[in-house]
């Protein structure tokens, strides 16, 4: 069971706007509007003893039960943990973690884009010790979200900050080889990983990631 949540505005730290809360059912190809919502942004599905919920941020981060929408207040074992309003560690079983960090970008009066100062970073870390620090955003493609991470292999997101529901290059890396084992584009998408996290334990490969 997957959920999405679409937007007519740019899913960004700076925008707002209204945004829909979509369910995709087990074997569906068609979503399910679950309730329509003030704008945030989906972070990870999870387990919980109320049904699935959904991790969110808007800034802050907050439960809400898939089947509704509505806020919750349950224990779950979530592997995703605000390090601040835009910035989500993500920590496998194996005890690897995952973050990309917020471009340093020149902004405008009215708020555009006006210089990369430096783009998205992917940071992999086991507790303290930083393993991996490398450019995973571009000139071009400057910001960058994490959409899965099972301790080896990490769904990265990379895409400009304008135009809104612009395509984002997604890349499919494996921290073993440091390789990009997969990508392709697509835009208002989000991508999981199937399966359980991995056993594997290293060690990790900075990626060559390029353009």
């Amino acid at each position: 069971m997957q959920a999405a949540i679409s937007s007519g505005s740019a899913a960004r730290p700076r925008g707002r706007g209204s945004t829909s809360l979509l369910q995709f059912q087990s074997g569906s190809t068609e979503p399910v509007l679950v309730r329509e919502m003030a704008a945030a942004e989906l972070v990870s599905v999870l387990p919980s003893s109320d049904g699935p919920v959904i991790l969110v941020t808007d800034p802050s981060p907050r439960l809400l039960r898939l089947s509704d929408g509505e806020p919750v207040d349950v224990e779950t074992d979530t592997h995703v943990e605000p390090v601040s309003e835009t910035i989500w560690r993500w920590t496998a079983a194996n005890g690897l973690s995952a973050e990309v960090t917020v471009p340093e970008v020149e902004w405008d009066a009215e708020g555009q884009p006006l210089d990369v100062l430096e783009p998205a970073h992917l940071i992999v870390s086991r507790g303290e010790e930083v393993l991996v620090d490398v450019t995973v955003g571009s000139v071009s493609e400057a910001w960058a979200r994490i959409h899965d991470f099972d301790g080896r292999t990490v769904i990265v997101s990379r895409g400009p900050y304008e135009p809104a529901m612009r395509e984002e290059t997604f890349l499919l890396i494996d921290l073993a080889e440091g390789v990009v084992a997969d990508s392709f584009t697509a835009g208002g998408t989000t991508a999981t990983l199937t399966g359980a996290d991995v056993e594997w334990d290293g060690p990790v490969v900075a990626p060559e990631l390029g353009e």
